[in-house]
């Protein structure tokens, strides 16, 4: 009866998440859990935990990040969830607690593009040419000229691309 939000946290991650969804999210909730959510309310007992803790710990997190309230409420939500059908706890404190007013959303599939960190064209033709004969020269095609991401290129299958309608489906 004596359980730590901290100590349940890294249990379900490791016992119940990590099975379950891919290394990149693993990866995110590990952070999430980490940085945030334990130092601010780790020492809580799963069984005094209330909505007025969750209610802090995403209040404190807003005051230095806009999207980790968000993952935080995503972590608390699931894992608490999870402790209220193993019956750890009586009520889940994470239901029906708000983010705090002053997280501005972003708005849907808009990108800030730092022009920094891009290359430009001379140098994407430079990167192609010196791939060419290497393995990795379709990946690098495919990260370059269509914007995929590492999980998404190595996704693919042959069957994944229309060579009639022009389209590629990207869906593992």
């Amino acid at each position: 009866t004596k359980i730590k939000l901290s100590d349940f946290l890294n249990k379900w991650l490791e016992n119940e998440m990590r099975p379950r969804i891919t290394s990149d999210s693993y990866d995110t909730y590990s952070n999430v859990i980490r940085r945030h959510i334990i130092p601010a309310a780790g020492n809580i007992y799963l069984e005094t935990l209330s909505s007025g803790h969750i209610k802090k710990l995403y209040n404190h997190i807003a005051e230095y990040s806009i999207s980790m309230p968000g993952l935080a409420k995503t972590v608390m939500n699931t894992s608490l969830r999870f402790a209220d059908g193993k019956k750890l706890i009586s009520l889940n404190p994470a239901l029906n607690v708000d983010l705090p007013k002053n997280i501005k959303k972003k708005p849907y599939h808009s990108m800030n593009i730092d022009v920094k960190k891009t290359l430009n064209q001379e140098q994407i033709l430079i990167l192609i040419e010196a791939s060419k004969d290497s393995p990795i020269h379709m990946q690098v095609l495919f990260a370059v000229l269509m914007g995929l991401r590492r999980g998404e290129i190595n996704g693919l299958k042959y069957s994944d691309v229309d060579f009639i309608h022009r389209k590629l489906h990207v869906q593992r």
